[in-house]
């Protein structure tokens, strides 16, 4: 799969199905302590850098084959995941596929714009965002 790894045991969350929707190194920080390394790509323009289509078949395809071996959906990966525009196209899809609780992993810096925040608030769903090491749930 190219778009979806795991399941993977975490500490926080205990075993995750990861959706990475974003290229690797993608992101709007340069953090010296990111477990990428250096980021290649320094953006803050939100777009849909994979097909949505693509990621959604495979999503489909791995949430059948783990949902009785995971405890959470994470939106992470390779890069900042609020990055890719229709996150929450992702998001309400995964929750449509699954009753598993969803999470998505961010350095906060687009929690600012209004289409981030709708992307990311949906009442009644179940969702987990961590801010660095804050978890806020609805």
């Amino acid at each position: 799969m190219k778009y979806i790894y795991g399941p993977v045991p975490s500490r926080r969350l205990g075993y995750s199905l990861g959706i990475d929707p974003i290229p690797s190194k993608t992101c709007n920080y340069q953090c010296i302590y990111c477990q990428l390394g250096r980021t290649t790509n320094l953006t803050n323009f939100r777009e849909n850098y994979y097909p949505k289509k693509e990621i959604i078949a495979e999503m489909e395809q791995a949430i059948k084959l783990n949902e009785n071996n995971i405890d959470y959906i994470t939106f992470v990966g390779s890069g900042e995941p609020t990055l890719y525009k229709d996150l929450k196209d992702l998001i309400l899809k995964a929750k449509e596929l699954s009753e598993k609780p969803v999470c998505v992993i961010t350095n906060g810096s687009l929690l600012y714009q209004e289409e981030v925040q709708r992307s990311l608030i949906l009442k009644g769903k179940n969702m987990s965002i961590f801010d660095k090491e804050y978890k806020i749930e609805d």
